[in-house]
């Protein structure tokens, strides 16, 4: 019985610790250049990850964990949209962008799906 309680306090830990890896989203353009301003450090790429009907969304990739990012569409335009799927899929986002310029896509960055 004493084995089963510390595992349950392991693994709770460990799920508590992994959440707060992920970052809150901005909500609006300037929260997101805001965010980024003060993560630039830390991140290690930014990434779209599609469009709804209200939203675009993007994920960084910090040292930590992942941030998601959630601008509101009539704040940005974006030229190469695509669907945003809340559903888990490899890779994160379709291609990375840069958020110093209007979150405008870095051409080439596409993942390469040759190992689906």
């Amino acid at each position: 019985m004493r084995t089963f309680r510390l595992v349950y306090i392991v693994v709770l830990l460990t799920v508590l610790l992994s959440l707060s890896a992920c970052t809150s989203a901005p909500m609006n353009r300037q929260e997101a250049v805001d965010w980024y301003t003060n993560n630039a450090a830390e991140l290690t790429r930014v990434g779209y990850q599609g469009t709804d009907k209200n939203y675009h969304y993007f994920a960084g990739r910090t040292k930590k964990g992942w941030a998601f990012i959630r601008v509101r569409k009539n704040e940005l335009t974006m030229e190469d949209e695509r669907t945003f799927t809340s559903i888990y899929r490899y890779p994160v986002y379709y291609y990375l962008v840069d958020p110093t310029q209007d979150y405008k896509k870095i051409e080439g960055s596409e993942p390469n799906h040759s190992d689906d």
